[in-house]
C-alpha cells in the first residue's frame, strides 16, 4: 500500500516533519503520522496546527485550537479530520469528506485516512504512480 503525496515537495515536507520526532515509539503512532501528512500537504493546516502540536512528543491540543478559531469550508473539514485521525474524539463522516470542494484537499483527506490505517513505509521504491500528477494535471499549490 502506497500513500500518495501531491508531489515531491509534499513528501519532503512530510519526511522533514517526521524527522523532527526523535522518539521512535512516537513514530509508531499512526494518528500522529496522519496529522504530519496533513500538515505537510496543506500550508494553511501547517500554520493552524503548528502552535498546538508538540513535535517531540506528538501531542496535539486540537480542542484548544478548535475553540479559538471559527473555521469554515474545506479548512474546517480538514482540521476536524486531523483531530479525528489523531485520537478519534472528533466525529468526521465519509460524507463530510466527500463534500470537500477542491480535488487537492479531497485527495489529501483520503490519503491521510489511509496513512492513519496503514502507517508509512520508508526506504521503498518510487513507483511511477506515487504522485498525484498521474491523476490531476492542474497546479494545486497552496
Amino acid at each position: 500500500m502506497y500513500i500518495k503525496f501531491h508531489d515531491e515537495d509534499h513528501e519532503i515536507k512530510y519526511q522533514n516533519l517526521r524527522a523532527g520526532i526523535q522518539n521512535a515509539e512516537v513514530l509508531q503512532n499512526k494518528g500522529c503520522l496522519a496529522v504530519l501528512y496533513l500538515m505537510a500537504g496543506d500550508s494553511r493546516l501547517y500554520k493552524l496546527f503548528k502552535p498546538y502540536f508538540k513535535f517531540e512528543s506528538c501531542q496535539f491540543d486540537y480542542r484548544q485550537m478548535l475553540s479559538e478559531y471559527e473555521l469554515t469550508g474545506d479548512l474546517q473539514k480538514l482540521a476536524a479530520l486531523g483531530a479525528h485521525l489523531f485520537d478519534g474524539q472528533v466525529e468526521v463522516t465519509p460524507m463530510m469528506l466527500d463534500g470537500l470542494r477542491e480535488d487537492r484537499t479531497w485527495f489529501l483527506a483520503w490519503n491521510a485516512v489511509m496513512m492513519r490505517k496503514f502507517g508509512t513505509v520508508t526506504g521503498y521504491e518510487v513507483p511511477s504512480n506515487k504522485f498525484y500528477g498521474g491523476f490531476i494535471q492542474e497546479d494545486f499549490s497552496v
